[in-house]
């Protein structure tokens, strides 16, 4: 039997170059007294259910991370990761938890602060937006992570392109569609 789970964004946080960090999404690059400063995010979902359904990435029909804009960009585009660091929402540009050092600003450190690219997103034209996950890619930010994930700004530097998703009016969530047969199930040869 098919099922899906919606799965509520638990934290979510952007760090700029420029210094400044608030509990949102933000992707892209602002001008700031003449300067661009580029944005990148983290958000923390509550993957429990997915852990007590012990689902496997064979299981998962399809994985989406929803987000809905309170303005759109076309030139704003971004990596996503799962986070190696135990980030909090305290995490900014230059800290994971408010205290302890990202190992490259940012969390742009490969292998250090992220891991492997989970997905790649540029369709941030549309008011709402869904980045397509993997089965794999998943339960890797769920097993690696415990489901928080690093959005790294991949546009190029431009004045003003930039994005915010909205956090409290229509939070973003993980939408995860799976199959996994029960011992209820019946197979038939």
């Amino acid at each position: 039997m098919i099922k899906t789970l919606t799965l509520p964004m638990v934290w979510n946080r952007y760090g700029s170059s420029y210094g400044s960090a608030a509990d949102e999404i933000r992707l892209g690059w602002r001008e700031f007294n003449f300067i661009n400063y580029k944005y990148n995010s983290w958000a923390k979902f509550n993957v429990s259910e997915v852990l007590a359904l012990n689902l496997q990435a064979r299981y998962i029909v399809s994985a989406k991370i929803v987000m809905f804009l309170s303005g759109t960009d076309y030139d704003v585009s971004c990596k996503v990761y799962n986070t190696l660091k135990p980030a909090t929402s305290g995490a900014n540009w230059n800290t994971y938890n408010g205290t302890n050092s990202w190992t490259v600003p940012g969390g742009e450190g490969s292998g250090t602060d992220h891991g492997s690219e989970l997905a790649n997103a540029s369709n941030f034209g549309q008011t709402t937006v869904e980045i397509p996950l993997s089965g794999a890619a998943l339960m890797e930010a769920v097993v690696t992570s415990n489901g928080i994930f690093s959005f790294i700004t991949t546009s190029p530097q431009g004045t003003n392109d930039y994005i915010v998703a909205y956090s409290t009016t229509y939070p973003p969530y993980l939408s995860v569609t799976y199959n996994k047969p029960s011992m209820f199930d019946v197979i038939i040869f």
